[in-house]
C-alpha cells in the first residue's frame, strides 16, 4: 500500500481530530468524532494495527450513537449496551499491551460521550486521548501521535473555556439571587 495514502488518511483523521473538540454543540462534536474515527480507521488498517482499528470502529458508532442521548434518554440503555463490545473487540484483535490502550480508550471516550454534561464529556474524551497516546507511540503512527498531541491540547483548551463559562453562569446567577435573599431578610426583620 502507498505510503501516502497511510499518512494522508491518518492526517485527514488528524485535521477531523483537531477540530471536532472546537466544536460546542453536542451533535455536531459527536459527528466530528465519527468522521475522524473513519479515517483513523482505514489510517490503522493499512498499518495492521488491528485492534486500533477495530476500536476505532467501535469508536465513531458508539459517538453516532451517543447523539440521540440527550432527547431520548432510554436510548443509554442501547448506548451503554455498545460498552460490551470492548472486551470482545479486544479478544478478536489482540496485538498485545497496545490493545491494552486502544481498549482503554473506547471505555474512556465511551463512558465521556454518555455525560450529557459538557465538561464531564470533555474529561471522559480527554482522558481518552491520553490512552490513544499510549497507543499510537507503540505502534509508530506519526499521524495519530500529531493528532493526539493537538487534540489533547485543543480539548484541555475548550475544557477551560467550558469550565469558565459555567463559572461566570454560576457568578451572574449567585449576583442576581442576593438583591432577592437581601429583599425577604429585610421583610422577615421588619416582620420580626
Amino acid at each position: 500500500m502507498p505510503n501516502i495514502l497511510i499518512e494522508g488518511l491518518g492526517y485527514a483523521g488528524v485535521a477531523a481530530n483537531v477540530s471536532w473538540p472546537l466544536m460546542q454543540d453536542r451533535r455536531m462534536l459527536l459527528a466530528g468524532q465519527g468522521l475522524a474515527c473513519a479515517f483513523m480507521f482505514f489510517h490503522f488498517i493499512l498499518l495492521g494495527a488491528l485492534t486500533g482499528a477495530a476500536i476505532m470502529a467501535v469508536v465513531g458508532f458508539q459517538a453516532l450513537l451517543a447523539i440521540p442521548l440527550g432527547s431520548a434518554p432510554r436510548f443509554k440503555f442501547i448506548y451503554l449496551a455498545s460498552l460490551s463490545s470492548t472486551p470482545a473487540v479486544a479478544w478478536f484483535t489482540w496485538q498485545g499491551t497496545a490493545s491494552v490502550y486502544s481498549s482503554l480508550a473506547l471505555v474512556c471516550a465511551c463512558l465521556g460521550n454518555f455525560q450529557l454534561d459538557p465538561i464531564r464529556q470533555r474529561v471522559g474524551l480527554a482522558a481518552a486521548i491520553v490512552a490513544w497516546y499510549v497507543h499510537n507511540a507503540m505502534i509508530g503512527s506519526v499521524p495519530g501521535l500529531v493528532s493526539n498531541t493537538l487534540g489533547l491540547l485543543v480539548s484541555m483548551g475548550m475544557l477551560a473555556r467550558v469550565y469558565r463559562e459555567r463559572q461566570r453562569v454560576l457568578s451572574r446567577r449567585t449576583r442576581q439571587a442576593a438583591p432577592a435573599q437581601a429583599g425577604s431578610l429585610d421583610r422577615i426583620e421588619e416582620d420580626g
